[in-house]
């Protein structure tokens, strides 16, 4: 291999992270289906996730450094804005909420731009169950932020949840997540004050 070669190698493998980094950091254009109609599905929220993994000598790391959360319009569209999100290890994952509604899976990776939903047909347990994972949402953003980002999301979890026939006892919080948020903004607050 001649110097041009081994130079030219050396520029593509240069690239190869920075244009990864560009593909989570571009703009997702995309539509909510139903997947039995095939038609649109308005108002459902598209929250974009930017996750990072890494490990120390103690173990394993994950933060969340962005989150941003559209909803789809009349047509079932939405857009995710282009964000500067960087850092090895940083991952998007883009996942909807609707109301009595949930994500269709068919063994494929998922598709950003066209997401597919079903009516929900667990019970309530389940239901509530599946709204664990929007309460880590939280950490992505400063409080004021997170209000902002998630306020609508978090009272539309809310409402749904409090509309759901649960047969099993559980551990009810005291709060939902719209609660928490405003909580976190009373806290951080409190920490400004007293600087």
């Amino acid at each position: 291999m001649n110097i041009k070669q081994q130079f030219l190698l050396l520029l593509i493998a240069a690239f190869i992270p920075i244009s990864a980094c560009a593909s989570i950091n571009s703009p997702i254009d995309g539509i909510v289906i139903d997947e039995s109609t095939g038609q649109p599905i308005p108002g459902a929220f598209v929250i974009a996730q930017w996750v990072r993994y890494g490990s120390d000598g103690v173990g394993s790391r994950t933060s969340c450094p962005h989150v941003e959360v559209v909803q789809s319009d009349d047509k079932g569209r939405y857009r995710i804005p282009a964000v500067s999100v960087g850092g090895l290890g940083v991952n998007r994952l883009v996942f909807p909420y609707k109301a009595g509604y949930a994500r269709v899976f068919k063994g494929q990776e998922p598709d950003d731009q066209l997401i597919t939903m079903r009516p929900f047909a667990g019970t309530g347990d389940e239901r509530k169950l599946s709204f664990a994972t929007f309460g880590s949402l939280r950490a992505c953003a400063s409080a004021s932020e997170s209000l902002k980002k998630l306020g609508l999301l978090y009272q539309a979890i809310d409402a749904e949840s409090r509309s759901l026939t649960l047969t099993r006892q559980q551990p009810q919080p005291p709060l939902g997540f719209f609660d928490l948020l405003q909580e976190d903004m009373q806290t951080e607050q409190i920490a400004k004050n007293r600087k």
